[in-house]
């Protein structure tokens, strides 16, 4: 007989340690909870997370025409299509650093954004963000998830410029691990 999720066989304490139903150590994890994605932007569409972003599963497919020198950048919304996601029909599109939110773009607004992920950093992209009003030059912003609204209704959040937002800064950790960090 199969269980159901609901129907698990819950671990038990043996020797004061934790321990799932086939003898394995429970210790520092919770109980038939999927595994953590790890480092990378994550990708959540009307609350759960879809993907994670990984620099070297980007594809060319998703890549915007080279302007000559520097990184590859990549299309957000060619990605999000990527994944299955109908990101033209988006509500909104929330770009997050850390717990601020540093853009909140309508899907016409999201059509030039561009990202890269450096190596050694973190796994987050380095977004180029829109400026509010269109009038200035992107600004590379590091993102720590992107939300997509595409059916529910995207709550509202004061949105924090990029430049108080301490996690957004492209320069604190691009090409530097983690392990690399005083």
């Amino acid at each position: 007989m199969r269980l159901s999720q609901f129907d698990k066989e819950p671990p038990t304490l043996k020797a004061g340690e934790l321990v799932m139903p086939d003898g394995s150590s429970a210790s520092g994890k919770v109980p038939y909870a999927p595994e953590e994605q790890g480092n990378g932007t994550r990708v959540y569409v009307d609350g759960a997370l879809v993907a994670t972003v990984k620099r070297k599963k980007l594809t060319n497919d998703v890549a915007v025409p080279d302007e000559g020198t520097g990184p590859t950048k990549f299309s957000l919304l060619a990605y999000a299509s990527k994944l299955g996601i109908d990101a033209k029909r988006a509500k909104a599109i929330d770009l997050v650093a850390g717990d601020d939110v540093v853009a909140h773009l309508a899907p016409d607004s999201a059509k030039s954004v561009t990202f890269y992920v450096p190596s050694h950093n973190r796994g987050q992209a380095l977004v180029d963000v829109p400026s509010a009003s269109g009038s200035q030059p992107a600004q590379p912003a590091r993102i720590s998830a992107v939300q997509i609204f595409v059916k529910t209704t995207p709550p509202s959040r004061d949105v924090v410029s990029i430049d108080a937002a301490s996690e957004a800064s492209p320069s604190a950790a691009v090409g530097r691990g983690a392990d690399d960090e005083p």
